[in-house]
């Protein structure tokens, strides 16, 4: 008995020990945690990767294990659909590369051609305000601020930054070789993970089994194995929702001939996967680059937004993202909501999942405690009666 209590007193000195070192030199520590992550985020990367092609990986394994019957062909299955899926991300981006990329520099390139011809319209609007140039010009004057010394300052600060982005030259050249080094590793590692899923999810399980009491560790495994189906269910539903809403403005804006629909399109489609609020970015961008070329097409997208935004918002969202994950509508917003505020888009893409998944598991536990009480569904119904218990 004395020698637990010793052995616990001394392990709370330690901790403090710890814990007053760890305090007094914060700056190391974050230096030494920015270590540890430079590590780890290729593998984290990899993790990231192969969660997203496990989705691809298990579809064509699913279809092709049906027409397979000799075992050493079902041998072949796994490596077949892995290097499909590779094929298939890696034809994405050079279809992206070849088609998408070359009408993205030319809409920019109509964009830089329309620019002096909005400044000179934005000008001649600026005439027609019951405010004369004069009075603006007056204005600027009373605030010591001219043209001359604007042009000064716009041009101290492009030397400035120009020499800030020669210097940092050799900082961006080591960044991008960094960068794509831990691309091959992640992916390498992900080709891993892939392979030996099962293996990798066995010698969990036996961790898990043999640190916490049988109990504990089947309902770890259960709640892993219910985020691993809720967050696989979200990402797909999220990407098709994002393709669908990208879809709609690029036919409706070609069929109504507007500028930038290839451009606006593919634009909206990646805010989309930014969840509810993010088709709203994409509507100001968009809105933006047609006030350019002209302004009563600009006033008329914003309408086609606000009519596309409600079909999707009311039929499409819930139905393909929020029945993915279960979760209510409501609770979309909320979960969305919530994880803006405490971590920005981040959160927005990854509290829906969190909150199906604490839903579900609420859920359970509700439906055991009134199953334990012998309370009835049926009788909870009826507004104001009390509950009906099984004798």
């Amino acid at each position: 008995m004395f020698d637990k209590r010793l052995k616990r007193i001394l392990l709370c000195i330690t901790y403090g020990v710890v814990l007053a070192f760890l305090l007094r030199d914060l700056s190391g520590v974050a230096s030494f945690l920015s270590w540890i992550w430079q590590v780890v985020s290729p593998f984290i990367l990899g993790a990231c990767v192969a969660f997203i092609l496990s989705i691809p990986v298990g579809f064509f394994e699913r279809i092709w294990l049906k027409h397979v019957k000799r075992e050493r062909v079902k041998k072949l299955v796994r490596p077949t659909s892995i290097v499909v899926s590779l094929l298939l991300f890696f034809g994405i981006v050079v279809v992206v590369i070849f088609t998408v990329i070359p009408e993205l520099i030319r809409s920019f390139a109509r964009i830089a051609e329309e620019i002096p011809g909005f400044l000179v319209r934005t000008q001649e609007w600026l005439g027609t305000l019951p405010v004369s140039w004069d009075q603006v010009q007056n204005y600027l004057g009373k605030m010591e601020l001219t043209w001359e010394s604007t042009r000064d300052n716009l041009i101290e600060l492009a030397r400035n930054s120009l020499s800030a982005f020669f210097s940092s030259t050799v900082g961006v050249v080591s960044s991008v070789i960094s960068a794509i080094v831990s691309f091959v590793i992640g992916i390498v590692f992900a080709v891993y993970l892939l392979f030996a899923k099962e293996k990798i999810g066995l010698w969990c399980k036996k961790i898990c089994y043999a640190a916490f009491p049988e109990k504990v560790a089947n309902k770890t495994i259960e709640i892993a194995s219910l985020s691993h189906r809720t967050f696989a269910r979200f990402l797909t539903g999220q990407c098709t929702e994002a393709l669908i809403l990208g879809g709609m403005f690029f036919v409706t804006m070609t069929i109504l001939n507007m500028p930038y629909a290839l451009l606006i399109g593919l634009l909206i489609a990646v805010t989309a996967l930014i969840p509810i609020f993010g088709a709203f970015i994409g509507c100001i961008v968009g809105a933006f680059l047609i006030l350019i070329v002209n302004p009563m097409q600009a006033f008329w997208f914003v309408i086609l937004f606000l009519v596309l935004q409600q079909i999707e918002g009311n039929l499409i969202y819930p139905h393909v993202v929020g029945n993915s994950v279960g979760l209510p509508a409501i609770l979309v917003l909320v979960a969305v909501t919530v994880g803006a505020n405490l971590m920005g888009i981040l959160g927005m893409l990854l509290f829906i999942p969190i909150v199906s998944v604490l839903y579900v598991l609420l859920r359970q536990g509700v439906d055991s405690r009134l199953k334990e009480k012998g309370i009835q569904d049926d009788s909870l119904e009826h507004s104001g009666d009390p509950p009906e218990q099984k004798t």
